[in-house]
């Protein structure tokens, strides 16, 4: 079998066809990195080049969905990869009505949209998938 791009190499994998090898890739969030898109993508593309991977998973500082919505961390204080919270929108459920929509390209969104922008002008040809959260585990508990 030839040599596969890493983009040939998970579309095959994607599509069940045969591999010159099995595509690998491996991921993890890169504190305090990602308190900037430039500043992540950077370390990300490094990470990326440095194992030679051959998709990149983007994983965002993973309160920004709840920062969105006006959810307040310190992020000199870390449980894992979660800040502490420090306040939220919502303390009573009156509050939920002061709560309005948002733009998918301000504020927060802007800036992962801009390291998706750089991450993607950065890696070639290979794949790259943002996080998707499924469930946020950003509020207090």
């Amino acid at each position: 079998m030839a040599h596969m791009s890493k983009r040939e190499r998970v579309d095959a994998a994607l599509r069940g066809d045969t591999l010159d090898r099995l595509p690998v890739a491996a991921w993890q969030h890169f504190i305090p990195a990602e308190l900037a898109s430039d500043t992540l993508a950077e370390t990300s593309l490094h990470y990326f080049r440095q194992f030679d991977w051959d998709w990149l998973k983007v994983n965002p500082r993973s309160t920004y969905y709840a920062e969105a919505w006006g959810n307040q961390y310190d992020f000199h204080d870390y449980d894992g990869v979660r800040p502490r919270f420090v306040s939220g929108p919502v303390a009573h459920a009156s509050d939920l009505e002061r709560i309005q929509p948002l733009s998918p390209t301000a504020g927060v969104f802007a800036e992962h949209l801009n390291l998706l922008q750089l991450i993607k002008t950065g890696i070639g040809e290979a794949h790259f998938q943002q996080t998707v959260f499924r469930r946020s585990r950003c509020w207090p508990t």
